[in-house]
């Protein structure tokens, strides 16, 4: 993390108190202060429950020699954008705007028309990508899904997880076994043990995304339809047996195109729709 990663998570609530508490910090420090790498442990959402003297210790700031940075007019500037994209969520897309622009300047709609290029054509590189679960894969990261007011690099994300060992009777070799892992060297240990078939009766899990507080099992479709609800629902009982963990366990399905009526009861049944 970044020190101005700490602004951006003070803003992620939209409390007015925070937010200017957050531009508050940002105009005290220097634009090369605001870029070094942050001193700190934890994770990005446990910035947001600290008191006001311990974040300018964290920013290794004394305010009393800072006030003099405080401008007495108010202006708009870049970082305003990146704060409101903190607040509704977007912190990836926040942290472009404080990387690649001056974000302590008055606010500039031309400094954003590279970001504005880069998005559009990471979009169509995604776009044209052929293999359906490559691409919506591909749009997950891109979108930092789920759960996009965690930092990605707070996120741990897997493909093709294999879940039903228990229901087969068998001991899972360790955690977040996936396919290629299988197929590459374990298939052959499993079927002497178990017989040769046992293994071949594994389900997989499209996607799974840890993060710091939850575990989510994702499934990837064209079109959200009732097999996507009934794979999910079933992968996350298997991979509940199957992996033990302390952290709940939350469902949701990545999808082209949406049925409106099955979107509303799958989020009337814990399962979040993500659509692009």
């Amino acid at each position: 993390m970044k020190k101005y990663d700490v602004a951006l998570a003070l803003a992620i609530d939209g409390d007015e108190n925070r937010i200017a508490f957050a531009r508050l910090l940002l105009d005290m420090m220097e634009l090369n202060e605001l870029r070094e790498e942050l001193k700190y442990d934890g994770s990005f959402n446990s910035l947001r429950n600290m008191e006001e003297s311990d974040y300018f210790k964290l920013m290794e700031i004394d305010p009393r020699e800072r006030i003099k940075n405080i401008e007495e007019e108010f202006k708009l500037k870049n970082y305003d954008v990146a704060l409101a994209l903190a607040s509704s969520g977007k912190i990836e897309d926040a942290r472009k705007v404080m990387e690649k622009t001056n974000f302590k300047n008055d606010l500039n709609s031309l400094d954003f028309i590279p970001i504005e290029r880069e998005v559009m054509k990471k979009a169509e590189e995604i776009k044209n990508i052929n293999d359906l679960h490559n691409r919506l894969f591909a749009y997950l990261k891109e979108k930092n899904y789920p759960c996009p007011d965690i930092p990605q690099e707070e996120k741990s994300y897997y493909r093709e997880v294999a879940v039903g060992w228990i229901s087969l009777g068998i001991v899972p070799p360790f955690a977040h076994v996936t396919r290629e892992e299988l197929n590459s060297w374990l298939r052959a240990d499993l079927s002497r043990e178990y017989g040769f078939m046992r293994p071949s009766g594994l389900k997989y899990i499209d996607y799974m995304c840890e993060t710091p507080e939850e575990i989510w099992i994702i499934e990837g479709k064209s079109k959200l339809d009732f097999k996507a609800i009934g794979q999910v629902l079933t992968y996350s009982f298997l991979f509940s047996q199957d992996y033990p963990t302390q952290k709940p366990i939350r469902k949701a399905i990545v999808c082209e195109e949406i049925d409106h009526l099955l979107k509303n009861a799958c989020e009337g049944n814990g399962i979040e729709v993500m659509a692009f």
